[in-house]
């Protein structure tokens, strides 16, 4: 081994700023990719997973800082999610990362729903970040199959979007892998399933976060 990159966290900005150096440096012909070993955490695995798997991290900085914004009004619903959806196409996203993208609608809608049905914080956020989306991390498959769970404990990955996204984004970013190791495979009906279920609470987030601000707005 004679060459290593090692990235750090940092959320949305460090993924799109470590994505800038690591696009730069390859148009100036230092190819971060082509290191021995490449070790991320957070932030940094996202864009260490883009360099071993040589993908455009060009594209990548587009996405992260050209935000697309929803309107909030009566439309809002799959109009809204196929605007997203399309935004992301229009990038050119990979296939995982527009999965990606899905579930991470699936997740925020709700939560947004939330937000704009209360007048008081109250430390409720810190509470949902605590008790629902860090043990989301834990019960869903992202770091280990659900199968390694105990079986009373296999519906918390269920009811999990992020079990979903995941499930989809892998089967995707493996490619022929999957067909060979097993890892990752998985059949039509469980795809149209996490599709579905990614689709409805996106789709149901966006119609109760429009009308509770438009609720709110005309007060």
């Amino acid at each position: 081994m004679t060459r290593a990159v090692v990235l750090g966290g940092g959320g949305p900005v460090g993924i799109g700023w470590e994505c800038g150096l690591a696009a730069g440096l390859a148009e100036a012909g230092i190819d971060l990719g082509g290191a021995d070993l490449i070790v991320g955490t957070s932030a940094g695995s996202v864009v260490g997973a883009g360099l071993a798997l040589k993908l455009d991290l060009a594209v990548t900085v587009d996405s992260v800082s050209q935000p697309l914004p929803l309107t909030v009004g009566g439309g809002a619903g799959l109009e809204e999610m196929m605007t997203v959806l399309g935004g992301a196409l229009a990038r050119g996203l990979e296939p995982a990362q527009l999965r990606a993208e899905l579930g991470a609608m699936a997740l925020a809608t709700p939560i947004a729903a939330y937000s704009a049905s209360i007048y008081k914080e109250g430390g409720a956020f810190p509470a949902i970040m605590r008790f629902i989306v860090m043990p989301m991390f834990l019960f869903s498959g992202t770091f280990y199959p659900v199968s390694s769970l105990p079986v009373w404990a296999h519906w918390a990955a269920w009811i999990s979007p992020l079990w979903h996204a995941t499930e989809l984004a892998r089967w995707v970013s493996l490619g022929p892998l999957h067909l060979h190791s097993g890892v990752g495979q998985i059949g039509a009906g469980m795809i149209a399933v996490h599709l579905i279920y990614l689709s409805v609470l996106t789709i149901a987030g966006l119609v109760i976060t429009s009308w509770r601000f438009k609720v709110r707005l005309e007060k």
